[in-house]
């Protein structure tokens, strides 16, 4: 077992790193790890990239349909993730994440990762004051969410602009 405290590495919550030398956070299964360029949780409006040791058996979906054989390109399409590492054995764990376009119906709350806190909160251009890890999107509108992971104190900005109304059909 190693016991070397890595100077690039922080511990962002239980079992959860974030590694400056590969800019990714880092996940333990077992004895393997994987490494993702966001956390496990997050609503984000970037390409997703995810470093798999060879052997270890993995799954991807998107929106319950298999997409793992876009791994090695990584994913970029809107949708909800879940990324299975040893699907069906003990070691099973599994992480998610959501890809959004700037204008969205897709999602009505966000739940900060782990680790992660508010830093602020508008809407429609008003500064909401609000001190919750959950930020509800139920209202259409403009937001602004900005959040920091505490341990590395690096900040994420996320700017959606909600529309629950369905299209009009012709």
């Amino acid at each position: 077992e190693e016991t070397d405290i890595d100077p690039d590495r922080k511990e962002v919550s239980r079992n959860v790193f974030y590694d400056e030398g590969l800019r990714a956070y880092v996940y333990r299964v077992g004895s393997a790890e994987i490494g993702i360029n966001v956390p496990d949780g997050a609503v984000v409006q970037q390409k997703v990239k995810l470093t798999v040791p060879d052997g270890l058996p993995v799954t991807v979906t998107r929106d319950g349909q298999d997409v793992t054989q876009e791994l090695a390109n990584g994913f970029s399409e809107q949708g909800k993730y879940a990324v299975i590492f040893a699907p069906g054995e003990k070691d099973e764990t599994a992480l998610s994440f959501t890809i959004v376009n700037e204008l969205t119906g897709t999602i009505s709350s966000y739940r900060l990762p782990a680790g992660f806190q508010l830093l602020s909160l508008t809407y429609n251009g008003q500064a909401e004051n609000v001190n919750t890890r959950v930020i509800d999107f139920e209202k259409e509108g403009k937001y602004t969410v900005e959040y920091c992971c505490v341990a590395t104190g690096m900040r994420y900005m996320l700017n959606l602009t909600i529309d629950h109304t369905p299209p009009t059909l012709k």
